[in-house]
């Protein structure tokens, strides 16, 4: 039970850092010649992008092993937490 309370605390605590950066962004508008296209400036550095997917692909491990062993529901809400957050961080290339 522990490591489905662990996934799922990883999920949120990455959650709500991604929507913290996703916040801070900054939009500006870029001049390409004959067009103005709107550019997403954000502030999440590569190492802690590196940091957020590491401990988010635990988190996912964390709630695949919680699901083994029979606390079904946490290993699942974990799961799916950590993975959310995979799909947010794709947003910032690396």
């Amino acid at each position: 039970m522990k490591m489905g309370v662990a996934s799922v605390l990883i999920g949120l605590v990455g959650l709500i850092v991604i929507t913290y950066f996703y916040l801070q962004a900054e939009e500006s508008q870029v001049d390409t010649g004959e067009m103005l296209h709107m550019a997403s400036v954000y502030t999440m550095s590569l190492p802690l992008r590196v940091v957020l997917f590491t401990v988010e692909a635990l988190g996912v491990l964390l709630g695949y092993l919680a699901y083994r062993s029979r606390h079904i529901k946490l290993g699942l809400l974990g799961i799916g937490l950590c993975t959310l957050c995979l799909i947010l961080l794709y947003g910032y290339s690396f």
